[in-house]
């Protein structure tokens, strides 16, 4: 006979429902997105509509987790309803994203031996380049080729980035699923992580579900098969080598996420603020550290770093979908111009103080929680400054801090999950021919509420759950 359920577990059974038929709803729909939206705009608000539905249904997992019974089916529930989301996620061809394209290249150009950052795919393609590039040329599929997002640059994807990529073309060449299977097999490894750790902070088991149930995070790491899915489980990692005192070995973590996205070096200073009074230590740090960091800076500084780079490109030109840059930026120009009329090169100078306002809010904040070894906050800390002052607030970037909510379910951050998917609307008004609608208005719908909510957090400091009620 089936068990008695409580209120509580039949919650679980509708939320987990509820997701999955909208994955698949937007999996479908999603699949007729390959095309010219132009044809086909209103497939897009379809699209949009389900990641918005499906992240406000999300919301409800931090009751559910704060007042649940702890059956064991419940975490078995958990578990196999995020297999079938990435089951469903993979069963379409990645939804208005083209990144893994510029993957698949890479990976050919590093599994061959050659540096990635050296040319540019326009560049091979053409034949300006030594012979060994010119071979790739032929070899890779049309399609591929055609996708490659701004070909005219060479990469912006650091080392361990590379070696991945380069690993996926060892195993099946210019295969998306070849791709996608490394994906997730590396995201287990970041669920297995998570399940290590959240009851060395005191945390039950289920609240890997706020990671793993996440409507955005399937999206964008499973079907999307974005990068930084490593990114999340080296940050894991490096809270885990940091939770068991192990310090140098979460420096070389720390370095290893450094080598997928640039910015968990910001979070490098917290850690060795841990070790400041054990010079063994801080010297070991140091030295994996440099180490590391110099043998992922030398071929990319080797093949030269002008406005062919990537890296150069995207420090200095890129802006899409940001908010507090765009007022940050807005506020730049309108100094600029009262204080000279000579030409100012303002996207750079508001790049270098959003910089600048970055490491020192990290250091105020997160050298005072290194006191008290919060090391989840510390990692969230960083991943959210990083985020809100971006020039490009990409829903995938949003994975970053999805990844530590677990541990620190604020409702603000929460909230994002629903709103972030307002950025699919951007291609609905692209295909219309109104993306300024977007741009300069819409994309306050995903900021706003947040920012209002995180002041309310602020001002009652009242934790998305009653930790009291949570059992062992």
């Amino acid at each position: 006979l089936m068990p008695s359920l409580s209120r509580n577990s039949w919650s679980w059974v509708g939320v987990a429902t509820g997701l999955i038929m909208l994955q698949w709803a937007a999996s479908r729909v999603g699949a007729s997105l390959t095309e010219p939206l132009s044809s086909q705009p209103f497939d897009v608000l379809i699209f949009f509509a389900c990641l918005l539905l499906a992240g406000f249904i999300y919301l409800l997992l931090p009751r559910l987790v704060s007042a649940a019974d702890h059956r064991g089916w419940i975490m078995l529930l958990v578990l196999v309803t995020g297999l079938v989301l990435r089951i469903i996620a993979w069963s379409a061809p990645p939804v208005l994203a083209n990144d893994h394209s510029r993957y698949l290249w890479d990976g050919a150009v590093t599994a061959q031996g050659l540096n990635p950052y050296a040319y540019s795919p326009i560049e091979v393609v053409f034949g300006q380049v030594p012979d060994a590039y010119v071979a790739l040329s032929s070899e890779i599929p049309r399609e591929i080729a055609d996708a490659i997002v701004s070909p005219h640059l060479r990469t912006a994807y650091p080392g361990i980035a590379q070696l991945s990529f380069a690993a996926s073309y060892l195993v099946e060449p210019w295969s998306l699923e070849a791709w996608r299977l490394l994906a997730v097999v590396v995201e287990l490894v970041a669920v297995f992580l998570l399940l290590v750790l959240l009851p060395r902070y005191g945390r039950s088991r289920l609240w890997v579900a706020i990671y793993w149930w996440n409507p955005l995070v399937v999206n964008e790491l499973c079907n999307s098969a974005h990068v930084d899915v490593l990114l999340v489980m080296f940050s894991l990692l490096t809270l885990l080598w940091l939770q068991r005192g192990r310090y140098v070995l979460a420096a070389g973590a720390l370095c290893l996420a450094v080598g997928v996205k640039l910015w968990p070096l910001l979070a490098l200073p917290l850690l060795l603020g841990r070790v400041r009074g054990r010079p063994l230590n801080l010297a070991a740090c140091l030295l994996v550290a440099m180490g590391l960091l110099t043998l992922l800076a030398w071929p990319v500084l080797d093949a030269g770093m002008d406005l062919t780079s990537g890296f150069v490109a995207y420090g200095v030109f890129w802006q899409m979908n940001d908010g507090v840059f765009m007022v940050f930026n807005w506020l730049v120009e309108r100094t600029a111009d009262w204080l000279t009329d000579d030409y100012v090169e303002t996207g750079l100078l508001s790049r270098l103080l959003a910089g600048v306002l970055a490491i020192g809010l990290v250091l105020r904040y997160g050298l005072e929680w290194t006191h008290r070894r919060a090391d989840a906050r510390d990692l969230l800390l960083v991943a959210v400054v990083v985020f809100m002052l971006s020039p490009m607030q990409f829903p995938w970037y949003y994975t970053w801090i999805v990844v530590f909510l677990p541990f620190v379910p604020s409702r603000a951050l929460l909230l994002l999950t629903p709103l972030m998917s307002f950025y699919y609307l951007r291609f609905y008004f692209e295909a219309t021919g109104d993306v300024l609608v977007y741009d300069h208005w819409l994309v306050w719908l995903q900021y706003l509420p947040v920012a209002g909510l995180a002041w309310w957090e602020w001002r009652s400091r009242q934790p998305v759950e009653n930790a009291s009620r949570e059992r062992p």
